[in-house]
């Protein structure tokens, strides 16, 4: 598609979950928790935003492009998190079921990896094991 959408809400509203780092699942999170939490969405059809400038100093990545299911390995959690504070039940998506999780699960076991510490030490033990 070329773009993704943004979310605009009034307050008060959830304050954003840090938990999701690298490439993936953060805004995904948000919209879900913004629908547990009972807002209203609504598609503005002619309105647009522009992001012109990312500094790559700034900007935690993750360096490896299988790396996009790191977001996913903070899931579970995220889910009983949702389910405790809004009595709300998240499914989770087939798809991800199906193809994503027995990548995250061989990747990260069971840990969410929710930091960017966390994130550069999965990175330096998969280097090892490939230098090995």
């Amino acid at each position: 598609w070329g773009w993704e959408p943004y979310l605009l809400v009034r307050a008060p509203f959830p304050v954003y979950d840090e938990t999701f780092v690298a490439y993936g699942q953060n805004k995904v999170m948000y919209a879900y928790e913004l629908m547990a939490a009972g807002f209203e969405f609504v598609v503005v059809p002619d309105v647009y935003l522009l992001h012109a400038h990312v500094d790559p100093d700034k900007h935690v990545s993750a360096p490896n492009p299988k790396q996009h299911q790191v977001g996913w390995s903070c899931w579970a959690d995220f889910v009983v998190r949702i389910q405790d504070t809004y009595g709300v039940r998240i499914p989770t998506p087939c798809w991800a079921a199906k193809y994503v999780y027995p990548e995250v699960t061989t990747m990260y076991q069971d840990r969410c990896i929710s930091n960017s510490k966390d994130l550069k030490m999965i990175n330096l033990h998969r280097d090892l094991n490939v230098i090995k």
